[in-house]
């Protein structure tokens, strides 16, 4: 049987992330999720993906109920910083396993890759790497968890390069997580 994904959205709706003055997180989320779902479901894959309005408490809830440690977990945000910030990044849970971290290597490459490295490669860090120190989704997941941050909302030159290859980016993602399946 194969592996079951799921992409959720990091923030539930316009407003409710970072936000710079050309994207806005918790909407843009959404746009990246749906447009993977939709890349993967054009090459016959099932994908599961989170209710738009649900909070952080609920998703974690909806995919306990529903996933095993065995199916994929794509967690989808955006970073802010200083204009200068820049890079995708991926977090893995602090005590990660191998096919995680790989995981999060090949999606920040593929960030990279999608770029042509106008977006640079951050790395992958552990939860308690991130200014949280501990990340729900992955931590009370059972899941195969990884959560991308894909670029910074307050690079002007990095949003523009995302947008600009957004949907080779989706492919990409696409191609990567059918592989991973």
């Amino acid at each position: 049987m194969a592996r079951r994904i799921i992409i959720t959205a990091g923030h539930n709706g316009l407003g409710t992330g970072a936000k710079s003055e050309w994207l806005d997180e918790g909407a843009e989320t959404i746009v990246l999720r749906d447009l993977i779902t939709e890349k993967l479901r054009e090459r016959g894959v099932t994908v599961y993906n989170d209710p738009n309005a649900l909070p952080l408490r609920g998703v974690i809830a909806w995919i306990r109920r529903q996933f095993k440690a065995k199916d994929i977990l794509v967690e989808i945000h955006f970073n802010a910083g200083p204009p200068t910030a820049k890079g995708t990044e991926c977090f893995v849970e602090n005590n990660f396993t191998k096919e995680e971290y790989n995981l999060a290597n090949l999606l920040c490459r593929t960030t990279v890759n999608a770029t042509k490295g106008a977006i640079q490669n951050r790395g992958v860090k552990t939860a308690k790497d991130s200014q949280h120190s501990r990340l729900g989704i992955l931590e009370d997941t059972t899941t195969t968890s990884v959560l991308w941050e894909v670029c910074f909302l307050s690079n002007k030159p990095e949003v523009f390069n995302y947008v600009f290859n957004r949907e080779k980016m989706a492919t990409q993602v696409a191609d990567l997580l059918t592989l991973a399946q």
